[in-house]
């Protein structure tokens, strides 16, 4: 009996054995095949501790895993985590899950997406099944959620709760969520109801594909922070029955009833991304603004996604008070817009809008100084609709909407925009713009130094318009008026006054991002015609002036290129570059010819001499001046001369060729010759071949006062050369000492110019003569000139014998000079400011005819009052008629005067 008790209990423990191992096989099998089923999710380090197990809930005091994935880590934990269930009908149902502690950690950036790219305007499906699964809690609480992501900052923290509940027994739906959030000590509470719509199931119609689709959906969400709701979403989303449940409509409202801190938005969002800072005056009252939103939309499900086909949305705002936007200014007004969806492709069907802008964001530095506003006034009303642009044009396939845009804007300048929009189409991306004007009123301006009054622009044309920049052409009736223009301080005095720009057919373009937004450029472009009523400067003549070219004009930089053409007939090409703030250089050059040459000159110089005149020839000038900003300007100039003739008062000149350079730089003022020659002088003496070249430098505050560097002075008079001997001198240290010296001078030739009758003579002579310029004029001191190889004097005797009749000696020196041979011809030259030429003559020789060419020794002082010589000769038949004529019209008056 005993035996049979112990077998039946060995076999019992054998049974019971063999189920605890089987148990725990089971159980590490199944402790496998989880891990597996993990991994292949990417779930790694799965733990937990304190492990407590009932029949209706499990509950863990910490458990965690790890998500593991392409380009991004999540680490998961929970604490106090409790999860509890039931059985209804023996099918196990989950009905809580709670967690006093939940911890997210992302790191890392998500991958990228490797689905095909989505077609515009779609979303995911809301094909979602409608009966939940098992392990779906009715329930979801978390006490305290603390989410880690990646942030522009490193890394950043979101803190709150979280609840949710369904309370459909068989459903999903209906079902409620809130998650309460510490946004930067605010609590900001983000609550949610899903409901199912009315309708019936399309699971199992033709096209489903076994899916089940519900009838429909509703959500209402509502954003409320200390206890005020700023954001108020109603939707739904339904299917269309007609279309076997592929085809959806999708409608709802968003109302803001109040705007929230944009100081507390902007500081929060900052932390994700970069936002412009942007500082009030005042804060606005939260109340003082609402926007609202409707929409309805047809979308076509395809496969996981669905796509909007089309529908139509709305807009509605309030702000009445000055609200933060960042990135763009602060804004007050109304605003309305209704825009439609078709073709996948937007269009705007109404806009009104009254908006005021002030305290405009970062984006307005981009905008020049002279242009940068303080506040803008926009005003937007629909317009009359699109017309074709001819009368037999074909319509467009979609008819554009049309709007009346105002633009009234304060600053530095006040502007005034007007223009009719012809918004996009399906078939367009782009906004035309007609009706164009735009009115500026620059009160005053300064630039480099120069000062602009009154300057107004009045801007008409029409283009077009798109998201990365605008073309406007301008029509007739676009002008610029300047009233005054004045030089910078320390110039030479200049003024333009009563300017007019005509920019008919010229181009107004920018380059913009809307994103930012910010102004890349600004480009103003094409023919141009300046008028000015006067224009006056120290060297100018003031008279009206009138500039024909072209024009360019970007943000940084101003471009004239053309002909400018005063009253007087000067019209010299005109070429100006000024890069704003920095470098300002203008280019001019002017080609004359002839007897016009003189006339021109002569009406556009203030200092142009009255006596100077050409008469053939051509003279080619060029100009350019560069002044860089806060320093002096930079001058330099070239005037070149081909066979010029004229008249310099009583003198006579003609074959002026070669080239004369000047310049400006800083403190000095630098004149240089190149190749300067002239083929002839004739002052009453013919003066030849003239070959000059000299530097003078100078101060422009002392410019008579400075330093004259000749290399070369050099011409041909009377058969023989002249020469200055090359030297440098301070022009201020009067008077300046010249060394002039001459070889082959043709004495027959001077004789030939005395016009006394009866004398004549042959021989070369030469000699150096010190000329001395001062202040009262020239004069010559221990000059000496000879005659090295003899010749001939004949001078009239009866001259000789008239000056002491009486006396022998004389005779025989009347008749020596009768026909005087000479071996020796010396002589001093003096020559005083007054005039008077003092030769004291020292010959040797004999006459052949008398007393059988007794030697003879003369000593004779010789004055001559040159100025009346030149006189004389000039009214001889030896110099030119213009020159004559001029003399004797100067005598004329005179002697009448006297009278």
């Amino acid at each position: 009996m005993e035996h049979g008790c112990m077998t039946r209990r060995k076999r019992v423990g054998l049974a019971v054995l063999a189920i605890v191992l089987l148990l725990v096989v089971a159980a590490l099998g199944l402790q496998a095949h989880l891990r597996s089923s993990l991994r292949q999710v990417g779930i790694e380090e799965l733990h937990w501790r304190d492990l407590t197990l009932s029949l209706r809930k499990v509950e863990l005091d910490a458990a965690g895993f790890v998500l593991v994935q392409p380009e991004r880590r999540v680490r998961v934990a929970a604490e106090q985590l409790t999860l509890s269930w039931s059985w209804r009908a023996f099918r196990l149902k989950v009905d809580h899950l709670a967690a006093e502690r939940l911890t997210v950690s992302w790191d890392g950036a998500p991958p990228p997406a490797q689905t095909p790219q989505a077609a515009p305007y779609s979303y995911p499906s809301l094909e979602i099944a409608q009966s939940p699964a098992f392990w779906m809690p009715r329930s979801i609480r978390v006490a305290d959620l603390q989410v880690t992501l990646p942030c522009k900052g490193g890394r950043c923290e979101l803190k709150g709760s979280l609840q949710a509940t369904r309370s459909g027994p068989a459903s999903i739906w209906p079902a409620e969520a809130e998650v309460q959030l510490d946004v930067n000590g605010h609590e900001v509470l983000v609550a949610a109801e899903i409901e199912q719509s009315s309708g019936g199931e399309s699971a199992g119609k033709p096209g489903s594909q076994g899916k089940a689709i519900p009838a429909g959906l509703s959500l209402s969400a509502a954003i409320t922070a200390g206890g005020k709701k700023y954001i108020q979403l109603r939707t739904e989303y339904l299917p269309d029955e007609g279309e076997g449940g592929r085809a959806v409509h999708w409608t709802g409202s968003l109302t803001m009833p109040r705007l929230p801190d944009a100081g507390a938005v902007a500081s929060w969002l900052r932390q994700w991304r970069p936002v412009p800072e942007l500082k009030l005056a005042t804060q606005p009252e939260p109340d003082s603004a609402a926007i609202s939103a409707d929409w309805t939309f047809k979308g076509q499900v395809e496969g996981e996604m669905t796509r909007l086909v089309s529908g139509d949305v709305s807009v509605v705002g309030r702000i009445n008070e000055a609200w933060s936007v960042p990135g763009m200014a602060a804004v007050r007004g109304d605003l309305g817009v209704a825009m439609a969806l078709a073709r996948e492709s937007w269009q705007v069907k109404h806009v009104n809008a009254d908006l005021t802008f002030t305290e405009p964001a970062s984006w307005v530095e981009s905008v020049p100084g002279i242009l940068r506003p303080r506040s803008l006034v926009l005003r937007i009303r629909p317009g009359q609709q699109a017309k074709p642009a001819h009368a037999d044009s074909e319509p467009p396939t979609q008819e554009r909407v049309t709007l009346d845009v105002s633009v009234r804007g304060k600053g530095a300048t006040a502007f005034d925009i007007d223009a009719d929009l012809a918004l996009p189409t399906a078939d367009s991306r782009t906004v035309q713009l007609e009706d164009v004007r735009v009115r500026l009123d620059f009160p005053r301006l300064e630039a480099g130094g120069w000062i602009f009054r009154g300057a107004r622009a009045d801007l008409r044309g029409r283009g077009e318009a798109g998201v990365e920049g605008l073309s406007l052409e301008l029509s007739p009736g676009a002008k610029l008026l300047l009233d005054y223009v004045d030089n910078p301080e320390g110039a030479r005095p200049f003024w333009a006054d009563g300017l007019a720009a005509d920019l008919a057919e010229t181009t107004l373009s920018a380059d913009y991002d809307l994103t930012e937004p910010a102004l890349s450029s600004l480009r103003l472009a094409g023919p141009v015609t300046i008028d000015a009523v006067r224009l006056r400067h120290d060297f100018l003549k003031t008279q009206p002036w009138h500039f024909d070219g072209t024009v360019a004009l970007d943000l940084d930089r101003l471009t004239l290129e053309g002909e400018l053409e005063a009253e007087s007939g000067a019209a010299p090409g005109l070429s100006l570059a000024y890069d704003f703030g920095d470098a300002f250089i203008l280019d001019a050059g002017l080609e004359l010819t002839g007897a016009k040459a003189s006339h021109v000159l002569a009406g556009t110089l203030s200092r142009w001499p009255d006596v100077l005149s050409f008469s053939a020839g051509a003279l080619d000038a060029r100009f350019r001046t560069e002044m860089i900003s806060g320093a002096p300007a930079d001058i330099e100039g070239q005037l070149g001369f081909a066979a010029l003739s004229g008249q310099y008062g009583q003198v006579d000149w003609s074959g002026l060729g070669g080239g004369l350079a000047f310049s400006l730089s800083g403190e000095t003022v630098y004149l240089q010759s190149h190749d300067l020659k002239l083929d002839q002088l004739n002052p009453g003496v013919p003066i030849e071949n003239i070959v000059l070249d000299a530097a003078y430098r100078a101060s422009p505050a002392n410019f008579q006062e400075g330093v004259l560097h000749l290399r070369r002075a050099a011409a041909q008079v009377l058969g023989g050369s002249v020469q200055v001997e090359p030297n440098a001198w301070s022009v201020a240290e009067r008077p300046l000492l010249m060394i002039v010296t001459f070889d082959g001078v043709d004495l027959s030739r001077i004789m030939a110019l005395y016009p006394t009758e009866g004398v004549s003579g042959t021989g070369q002579l030469r000699g150096r003569v010190p000329v001395r310029i001062g202040e009262h004029g020239i004069s010559v001191e221990g000059g000496v000139l000879s005659s090295p190889g003899g010749g001939v004097l004949k001078l009239p005797a009866d001259r000789f014998r008239s000056l002491t009749p009486e006396n022998p000696a004389m005779d025989l020196v009347a008749d020596a000079v009768a026909n005087f041979h000479y071996s020796v011809l010396r002589s001093s030259v003096n020559y005083d400011r007054s005039g008077q030429l003092m030769l004291d003559l020292h010959l040797e020789g004999q006459n052949p005819e008398v007393r059988d060419g007794y030697p003879v020794v003369l000593n004779v002082n010789l004055e001559e009052d040159i100025p009346a010589l030149i006189h004389s000769l000039r009214l001889s038949d030896r110099v030119n008629r213009a020159v004559t004529d001029r003399v004797l019209n100067r005598v004329e008056k005179r002697e009448g005067q006297s009278r």
